[in-house]
This record gives C-alpha cells, sequence and structure tokens, in this order.
C-alpha cells in the first residue's frame, strides 16, 4: 500500500460535507425563488391540477351530504329486512316497566271483552238466585254485580301483570316479534311458502297445505290412522285484498337496495375525492370537517325526531310507552351516528397532522422520536436486525394490507357502534405501533449494533479459551 503524497489534500469529514450540501441546498433555494440576477420575475402559472382538486372536493362534499342519507337507509333497511335484528332491538324493551304496563293493559283489555265480567256475574246470580228472592244479597244485586265485575277485571290485570314480569312471557314476547316480522317479510319478499300469502293483484290467500301438514300427526296420535294416507294439498282459501301490496313490495325492495348501493356509493365518492386530490391532507381535512357537520346535525337531530313521533303516536299509543319503544329503535341509529362524527374527527386530525406546516411537521418529528426510542428499546430485547430489515422493507405492503382489513371491517360491522369503533381503533393503533416500530431504522441499527458487540464478546471469550488451553498445555 503506498503512502499519501505530502501535496494529497485531506479527505472530506462527514460533517463538511453535510455543511458544503447544505450551502448549496441553499443558494439552489434562493435561486428558484429569486430568479437569476436582474432578471423579471417569472409569472406563475395557473396550477394544473387545480380543476382535478376542484372535482375532488366536489365528489368529498356531495359524499358528506349523503353521509346522513346513508345512515338513515341503511339503518332502516336492516331493520326492516333482518328479523333478528328487529327481535334483537324491540325483543329487551320488554324489561321496561312502560312497555309492561302497556302490554298488560291491552291483554287485558282484550281478555275483559271476550269474558264480559259483568255478564259473567250477573248470570252467576242469576243461577244462584230464586226468581222472586229476598235479602241483602237479592235486593243488592244491581249494586253487587258492576262491584263484582271491577273486582273480576282488577284481578285479570294483576294476574296478567304478573305473567307479563315473567322471564317465560319475555321469550314469548321475542317469539310474537320473531313470527310477525318473519310473515310480514315473506309478504313482501312475494314469497308464498308460509300459511299467509299475497300473489301480485293483492289477494291474501290462506294455504291449506301447511295446516294440514300441522294437524296430520295430531290426529294419527288422536287413533285416526287414515290420517297418513291424506295426500298433499295445494289449495288455498282467499281472505282479503290488499290493493297497495305491489307498491309496498317495491318500497321494500327499493329500501333494502338502497340500503347498500347508497352506503357503498357515498364511501366511493368518499375515498374517490381523497384519492383524487393533489393535496391529499387538505382533501382530508374538508373530508372531516364536511362530515362531521353533516352526521353531526343528524346526531344532534335525532333526539327531536323522537319527541315529533311520540307526539304523533300519542292518540295509540301512551306517551311513555311510544318513548321507550321509538328510543329502543333508534338507539343503533344515534350510536352509528356519533360513531361516524368519531371517525370524521379523527379524519380531520389525521389529515391536520399530515399538513406541510413547521407545527405538524414538528408534531411528525416528536412522535417519529418516541418511535424510535421504543425500537432502541425493542431491539434491546433480542429482536434479530433482520426482522427490522424485513419489516421497513415490506413496509408500504404492510401498511396497505392493514388499510384494507380496517376498511373491510368497518363495511362488514353492521350496525358500526362507539364500541365497535373504539375496538377497531385501539387495535389499528396497536398494530400500527407494532409496525412504525419494526420498520425503524434506529431499531436495526440498535439491533446491529447488539449483534457486533455480542459477536466482539463472543470472538473474546474464545480467545480467552484458546488461551487457557496453551497455557495449560
Amino acid at each position: 500500500m503506498s503512502a499519501k503524497t505530502s501535496g494529497e489534500e485531506p479527505a472530506e469529514t462527514i460533517e463538511d460535507r453535510l455543511a458544503r450540501l447544505e450551502a448549496e441546498n441553499a443558494a439552489l433555494r434562493a435561486a428558484v425563488a429569486n430568479g437569476p440576477a436582474g432578471a423579471a420575475p417569472t409569472p406563475k402559472k395557473p396550477s394544473r391540477h387545480r380543476g382535478r382538486a376542484a372535482l375532488a372536493t366536489a365528489m368529498i362534499v356531495v359524499a358528506a351530504l349523503l353521509a346522513p342519507t346513508a345512515l338513515v337507509t341503511s339503518w332502516t333497511a336492516a331493520e326492516v329486512s333482518s328479523t333478528d335484528r328487529f327481535v334483537g332491538t324491540l325483543g329487551p324493551l320488554i324489561d321496561e316497566p312502560e312497555v309492561q304496563a302497556f302490554v298488560t293493559d291491552t291483554v287485558t283489555e282484550q281478555i275483559v271483552v271476550a269474558v264480559d265480567p259483568d255478564a259473567l256475574v250477573d248470570s252467576l246470580f242469576d243461577a244462584i238466585l230464586d226468581d222472586g228472592a229476598t235479602g241483602p244479597i237479592a235486593d243488592n244485586v244491581d249494586l253487587l254485580v258492576p262491584l263484582l265485575a271491577d273486582q273480576m277485571q282488577t284481578g285479570i290485570h294483576a294476574a296478567v301483570g304478573q305473567i307479563v314480569a315473567t322471564d317465560a312471557f319475555a321469550t314469548v314476547w321475542e317469539e310474537s316479534l320473531r313470527t310477525a316480522h318473519s310473515s310480514a317479510v315473506i309478504v313482501l319478499e312475494g314469497g308464498d311458502d308460509g300459511v299467509i300469502a299475497i300473489d301480485g293483484d293483492g289477494l291474501m290467500t290462506l294455504e291449506i297445505g301447511p295446516i294440514v301438514e300441522l294437524i296430520r300427526p295430531r290426529l294419527v296420535d288422536a287413533g285416526f290412522a287414515f290420517a297418513d294416507a291424506i295426500p298433499e294439498i295445494n289449495a288455498s282459501i282467499p281472505l282479503a285484498e290488499v290493493p297497495g301490496v305491489a307498491t309496498a313490495r317495491l318500497a321494500y325492495q327499493s329500501l333494502v337496495l338502497a340500503g347498500w348501493v347508497i352506503p357503498l356509493l357515498t364511501l366511493a365518492l368518499l375515498v374517490g375525492g381523497i384519492l383524487l386530490h393533489p393535496r391529499r391532507p387538505d382533501a382530508m381535512v374538508t373530508a372531516g370537517v364536511w362530515t362531521f357537520i353533516t352526521v353531526g346535525l343528524l346526531a344532534l337531530g335525532l333526539p327531536i325526531g323522537r319527541t315529533v313521533a311520540v307526539q304523533v303516536l300519542a292518540d295509540w299509543i301512551p306517551p311513555a310507552t311510544s318513548n321507550v319503544l321509538i328510543g329502543g329503535l333508534l338507539q343503533l341509529l344515534q350510536s352509528t351516528a356519533v360513531a361516524f362524527v368519531l371517525v370524521a374527527i379523527g379524519l380531520w386530525v389525521a389529515g391536520a397532522i399530515a399538513q406541510p406546516t413547521p407545527a405538524a411537521a414538528r408534531f411528525r418529528a416528536t412522535v417519529s422520536g418516541w418511535v424510535d426510542r421504543l425500537a432502541e428499546a425493542v431491539a434491546k430485547l433480542g429482536v434479530p436486525a433482520a426482522a427490522f430489515a424485513g419489516v421497513r422493507k415490506a413496509s408500504q405492503w404492510i401498511w396497505l394490507g392493514l388499510l384494507v382489513l380496517v376498511v373491510i371491517g368497518l363495511l362488514t360491522t353492521r350496525p358500526l357502534t362507539v364500541t365497535s369503533l373504539l375496538v377497531t381503533a385501539l387495535v389499528t393503533g396497536a398494530l400500527s405501533l407494532a409496525i412504525g416500530i419494526l420498520s425503524s431504522a434506529k431499531g436495526e441499527e440498535g439491533a446491529l449494533a447488539i449483534e457486533a458487540e455480542d459477536a466482539e464478546a463472543s470472538a473474546d471469550d474464545e480467545a480467552a479459551e484458546t488461551a487457557d488451553e496453551v497455557a495449560a498445555s
């Protein structure tokens, strides 16, 4: 190896090179800003991205305006078409005192109409008193009949109330809701495999076949062996005409379709607008602000709509009962609206953090510093440098996969509530932190340094062992 000549310049240090590059960058920025010496400033040309930005902003605003409609149609379609969802919403309401009181009063009224306590008590007195009988009871029959009838009605009401408050009746309540809703869905979907069917002209018929199939085993058990020989019956009895059934079915099918199409269209416009915008941080802020306003107004308006609905139904259902029922129906919609308000706030904050401003840059640098320190701590736990290098090399695909999983999770979680959103946010945050730590260059450097120290210590140990062996020999 030849020695350096005396006239050769010393090698440039890293610090000198960084200083020289920074000076050159500053000079280039100044030249771009001021232009060549003596030259007139070049007029700025209109941005070629202005049209794309306007289109993207319009898409985002339309999506935000559609968001409340998407939430309402999706919620309504689910309540109308899903029997499990309907029963899950109204079933637990039987535990509310207002609903129990309403059911008790309604059932008692029907029993009283069927039994007619006044006529029953009157016939009882006729049976025990002879014509022309005298005495305290016979002389006061006109007073005793309504009194005993009222007592009978009170006893019926108390007995019904006790039954309604039992767990057994809660099961009956849910089964009644399930039967009623599933039958309505069958009719609206044009099904004809149930006991009740409606044809395209609105004619409601009672199908005989299903009834015979239910009666057949009971006839056999009762000793009528010939019942096994009854053939399959495909007959029906006309019951009534429902002129509006075609319109109802069309409305039902349109609602179910809108419950999927409008939310997907809203999401496509929102995501498409953000991706199309040349300044995506600005697009995220715009999407967050507009969605916060529109969905926030929906969340604030639902209690008002609930109050109006209670007043409209006051002639048919007691206000206390309708308030509980409507509140139960709107609870999921309210929770979903609040969840989307939180999503809008998160989108707004994320766009603000991604802005090219000094404050946002300082925040990002601070977070990056925390992640680097966590990565160095993780490296000290024994994570190999190859793991850091592998994650950092595939980090773009990993982030894309996480984004896809989050989007799929949000789309398939119906309804999206505050609880499910918080769980998704916590899981996503934990995975993001793990990805950020494992893709940190500082973590890889720390792992390499630890591995080098371990290798050096191992070499020293081997050298010491060799020296001991030589000394011993």
